[in-house]
């Protein structure tokens, strides 16, 4: 295994640290597996290396001692002791040249960066959502989002809701909330519209589109046909209204032209001679009595003929006048005929009606789907894209990291579904974040035991790849590290390799 050029720790020595009353150990560069069993000192080792790098108070006094002192050599020469009573704490760091450094804390802080040296991943994971959240905010440092990121892809009207003091991805994920709730009622909308546009064009789904015709045009000529139909009832009517009273004048006529045959038109025409006769008779008044009362009694009938036969003629031209106004029964329209063009171009009517609410429901549907299409685009920016953005300025090793609440989910996996070895993966990944600057790379892996075979490979593989030194604590098992170092209470066992 190689450290990578890392400083490491080459040297360890305590006396009266808890349950460790003396030990003088030389790490490995590398890997360090304490072995044993409970309550033996153990992860009193590893408390051991974090006070002296990182100091600690007087609870690590072993019991009935009034002190206790430790110190680590590093592989750059420097020397770190602390001496801890009950009244003083004593701490210097030595360099390799001998002198004393003014700051020893500041230059153990600089060698260490923000590394806080445990590693313990059963521990994060039982740590609740908004913890292990909080600690991925922290260790990545995502920062804010800027609303003009956002003006090109939201209406003002979402951007006014959301708070952009929030982390970025917190921003986004309520952002993505809120299209989401949106579409939601839309798709609602889209599915109403889709079912109006299939229910109505299956009403008329042996209309063909290319015979619509604009319901205005179809009740013209439903109009004009109605109009064309009361006309032809009308004239129907009338006709039947007018068969007595034709009857009638017909009947009138002919009684007429009878009597008319019956009257002298000679005697009519020779009206003027008797009236000349007259003047003769008067002349001869005396000797043609008799004749003139005869021909005042012929004029007298002539005159009533005359009279009679002027009214029949008036009579007749009236009646025939009369005749020729009313409807004539050689063209009588047929109402069986308009009345099924009627009925045809009144189903034609609904029809076309049908067809347009069709159009229109589709229109809806069309337009509804777009913006759902739209908000769904929006959504995948919001998910995938402005993450996945983030995730490259943030240089984390997942390919996208999102919160859905203070549930934290990576690659679109909840980070409490995950499997044992995903889980401690995404823990390496924060310690290695956390440890990026350290000049000084140790973990402090306690209970190593707990993790499963895959979980087990996977932390050993890290540790090769990325140069850190370990001190891991492990309870006795049928599985012991060759290289293990075994401890008793509190002591390393003799014959051990130190």
């Amino acid at each position: 295994m190689t450290t990578n050029g890392n400083i490491t720790v080459t040297k360890i020595e305590a006396e009266n640290f808890l349950l460790i009353s003396k030990m003088d150990y030389i790490p490995r560069p590398g890997v360090n597996v304490f072995v044993g069993k409970n309550r033996e000192g153990k992860t009193d080792i590893l408390r051991l290396l974090k006070a002296i790098l990182k100091g600690a108070g007087i609870e690590i006094i072993s019991h009935g001692k009034d002190k206790s002192s430790f110190m680590a050599r590093l592989s750059d020469g420097h020397e770190i002791r602390r001496v801890i009573t009950e009244k003083s704490k004593r701490f210097q760091v030595k360099t390799i040249d001998g002198d004393i450094k003014a700051s020893p804390q500041a230059y153990l802080d600089f060698l260490l960066g923000d590394s806080d040296l445990s590693f313990d991943p059963i521990s994060f994971v039982l740590k609740n959502p908004k913890e292990q959240k909080q600690m991925f905010l922290e260790t990545f440092n995502i920062g804010k989002i800027e609303p003009e990121l956002l003006s090109n892809i939201l209406e003002q009207e979402i951007i006014d809701r959301l708070d952009f003091k929030s982390p970025a991805l917190e921003v986004l994920k309520d952002a993505e909330n809120i299209i989401y709730t949106k579409r939601s009622e839309i798709n609602k909308e889209v599915a109403k519209s889709k079912t109006f546009y299939e229910d109505t064009l299956a009403k008329v789904k042996d209309f063909k589109e290319e015979d619509y015709q604009d319901s205005e045009v179809i009740q013209t000529n439903i109009d004009d046909k109605e109009r064309e139909l009361a006309e032809a009832k009308a004239i129907i009517k009338q006709v039947e209204g007018s068969k007595a009273l034709r009857d009638r004048l017909n009947g009138t006529i002919l009684t007429a032209e009878k009597e008319l045959e019956g009257i002298d038109d000679k005697l009519i025409d020779n009206l003027p001679i008797y009236e000349r006769s007259l003047d003769e008779i008067d002349k001869e008044i005396q000797e043609l009595m008799r004749k003139r009362d005869e021909i005042r009694e012929v004029i007298k009938t002539a005159l009533d003929f005359k009279i009679h036969k002027n009214e029949l003629v008036k009579s007749i031209e009236g009646d025939r006048t009369t005749i020729k106004q009313l409807p004539s029964t050689e063209n009588i329209p047929n109402v069986s005929v308009i009345g099924k063009q009627l009925s045809e171009l009144k189903n034609d009517l609904e029809l076309s009606k049908t067809f347009k609410e069709a159009m229109d429901f589709k229109v809806d549907y069309e337009m509804q789907k777009a913006r759902s299409d739209k908000l769904t685009a929006i959504i995948e920016i919001l998910r995938k894209d402005l993450p996945e953005q983030i995730m490259q300025d943030t240089n984390i090793s997942f390919k996208s990291l999102t919160f859905d609440g203070d549930e934290v989910v990576i690659d679109g996996n909840r980070l409490s579904l995950m499997a044992t070895s995903d889980q401690l993966f995404t823990t390496l990944q924060i310690y290695k974040e956390r440890n990026k600057n350290a000049k000084l790379k140790i973990i402090c892996a306690d209970r190593i035991e707990c993790l499963d075979d895959e979980s087990y490979k996977k932390f050993w593989e890290f540790i090769n790849v990325e140069g850190f030194q370990v001190f891991a604590t492990k309870v006795i098992s049928a599985q012991i590290p060759e290289d293990a170092v075994w401890i008793e209470g509190g002591a390393l066992k003799e014959g051990v390799k130190v």
